[in-house]
C-alpha cells in the first residue's frame, strides 16, 4: 500500500466529513510515515480543492 493510499485511508476513517486542511494533510502523512512529513513530501501531495472534505481529498489521493 502506497503512502498516498495509507493517508487516504486514515483521512476517511478519521472525521471523513471534516474540512480538509493543510494541517490535516501534514498530520496524515506524518502518521503514515511514522515521522514528521518533510516540506517536499507535503508539496508532492495533490493540491487541496477549496471546500473539500477529508473523504473527498482521500479519493483525490487515490486517483493521483
Amino acid at each position: 500500500m502506497s503512502t498516498h493510499e495509507k493517508t487516504a485511508h486514515a483521512l476517511e476513517t478519521t472525521s471523513p466529513t471534516a474540512p480538509m486542511t493543510p494541517l490535516a494533510l501534514r498530520i496524515g502523512l506524518g502518521a503514515e510515515l511514522g515521522r514528521p512529513a518533510t516540506e517536499q513530501e507535503v508539496d508532492q501531495a495533490p493540491t487541496i480543492p477549496e471546500g473539500a472534505t477529508r473523504a473527498e481529498y482521500a479519493q483525490l489521493l487515490r486517483n493521483s
